[in-house]
């Protein structure tokens, strides 16, 4: 079986309701084979178990990694993260964290065609944060401009 294009990484703990929006969000992303892995830092079991008929529903492209020996205190997101990157089979990885959400449904595919075209390493988008409906800081991260060399262009 030929890997996934993009791993796309979620770390989470114990936040089932913005873990499914964030999940779902994922799943509507359109014309990029992707894997979807679920780096759990410790939830409760009942938590897992919401996790695990969540991501059944979800499908195959879905993913949940357990921390090993998970106890009371978590070891925090990016020992969670690192822990997906090492489960990731793709050329790419993508972080969206379980309180996140992307904005359409090509963002993925978008940002594999830009990473391509471009020869890049990495890349990251921009940044709107919402709170109870109402966008919070908007403009909070630059938009992202292109550079040249050391000429930034755009």
């Amino acid at each position: 079986m030929t890997p996934p294009r993009v791993s796309v990484v979620t770390a989470t703990r114990n936040r089932t309701e913005l873990l499914e929006r964030t999940l779902r969000c994922i799943a509507a992303q359109k014309d990029v084979e992707f894997e979807a892995i679920i780096s759990d830092d410790g939830s409760s079991a009942e938590v897992i178990a919401h996790h695990e008929r969540l991501i059944a529903d979800l499908g195959p492209r879905f993913s949940l990694l357990r921390r090993p020996g998970a106890d009371v205190q978590g070891t925090g997101p990016a020992a969670t993260r690192n822990r997906g990157i090492a489960a990731a089979r793709a050329e790419f990885v993508a972080f969206l964290d379980d309180d996140d959400r992307w904005r359409g449904d090509r963002y993925l595919a978008d940002g594999v065609d830009a990473l391509v075209a471009h020869g890049a390493d990495y890349a990251f988008g921009h940044l709107d944060g919402e709170r109870e409906g109402r966008l919070q800081n908007p403009g909070w991260v630059p938009p992202a401009r292109m550079w040249e060399g050391e000429t930034q262009v755009g």
